[in-house]
């Protein structure tokens, strides 16, 4: 979870003890489970999240379907990359070779630690 991610974060020095600087990795933090709420919702069993039993998930082709449809464009996995992609843009990421990190921190952050496995599971092929 978020919490432990923190904690671990404060122990390691991953976790920005500047209260501006904590925020903007709060912000990605909460942008990166914003992202992927839909992408779960099609892989783990839906009455862990409180919704109907019925709803397909899993590796059948109704679930395939359904996280197909969660990339089309205006849909809400293509929707919250587009806020993530505008999001670290605001705070300078990949504006220049002296910025590496998502949270605009001078080293990496939970931020980076959340975001990079999370953006190369959507885009190993695995979903479809």
């Amino acid at each position: 979870t978020g919490a432990i991610l923190r904690l671990v974060g404060r122990w390691t020095g991953l976790y920005p003890s500047d209260p501006m600087m904590a925020c903007k990795v709060d912000m990605l933090l909460e942008l990166e489970t914003d992202l992927m709420l839909p992408v779960l919702l099609t892989v783990q069993d839906p009455r862990r999240h409180g919704l109907p039993a019925d709803l397909p998930c899993g590796s059948g082709s109704e679930a395939a379907a359904r996280r197909s449809a969660l990339a089309m464009p205006g849909a809400p996995l293509s929707r919250r990359l587009l806020q993530l992609e505008e999001a670290l843009r605001r705070l300078g990421f990949g504006t220049s070779d002296s910025d590496p990190w998502a949270a605009g921190t001078p080293s990496p952050s939970i931020a980076d630690c959340a975001l990079v496995p999370r953006l190369r599971y959507l885009t190993s092929g695995e979903l479809l």
